[in-house]
């Protein structure tokens, strides 16, 4: 749903004001996220793979693991911070945050 035109630089504006950057940018965030989680969700099977069979050596399992908690750890640490970031715009601009029922 499209917000009218002339509305649109008003909704902008009062966007950018909540979250201290522009919606494009509060969407990468989560761009990133989620494919940081496709990524995982390749490589999990990846690992499931390399200990089932029997003459693959361990250490690619350990390895595969090595990076899936890298990049969990990493999208964890970039996501977080920018939570915070955006409640606190959102609470300096009198906006009640509950984080989710929390």
């Amino acid at each position: 749903m499209n917000a009218p035109m002339d509305y649109a630089p008003h909704l902008l504006a009062t966007l950018k004001d909540a979250f201290g950057e522009y919606p494009d940018d509060v969407l990468l965030q989560m761009r990133i996220a989620v494919d940081t989680f496709d990524q995982l969700d390749a490589l999990f099977p990846s690992i499931k793979a390399a200990l089932e069979c029997a003459d693959r050596p361990r250490d690619q399992a350990i390895r595969l693991a090595s990076v899936g908690a890298y990049l969990a750890s990493d999208v964890a640490d970039l996501v977080g911070y920018a939570r915070d970031i955006y409640r606190d715009c959102l609470l300096s601009n009198g906006i009640e945050c509950t984080e989710g029922g929390r």
